[in-house]
């Protein structure tokens, strides 16, 4: 996980500690750093979930992606930051 070109892009300061502040302060800044879009399939391309894919569609290509993409993105981060998140796979039927 490239967790420095991360929190440099969503512009939190590297060095937090594992805490719920630092849990909402990351929600907020991804939130507000990175979009929800489905370009990447309107525009015949394909979605990798593969980590380093999504970093670079996200941090530096500078795009959005979907809910599964955004995840496991923030998933990786919470990981390197010592957070021990769970990741679940959800579908609409």
């Amino acid at each position: 996980m490239r967790l420095h070109d991360y929190l440099r892009r969503v512009g939190v300061a590297p060095g937090l500690p594992p805490t719920a502040d630092t849990l909402r302060r990351l929600h907020v800044a991804h939130r507000e750093a990175f979009l929800f879009d489905n370009v990447a399939i309107q525009t015949g391309g394909t979605i990798s979930v593969a980590l380093d894919a999504i970093e670079r569609k996200f941090i530096d290509e500078g795009s959005g992606g979907y809910c599964f993409e955004h995840n496991t993105l923030f998933a990786g981060v919470l990981r390197d930051l010592g957070f021990d998140p769970v990741t679940l796979l959800g579908r609409v039927r």
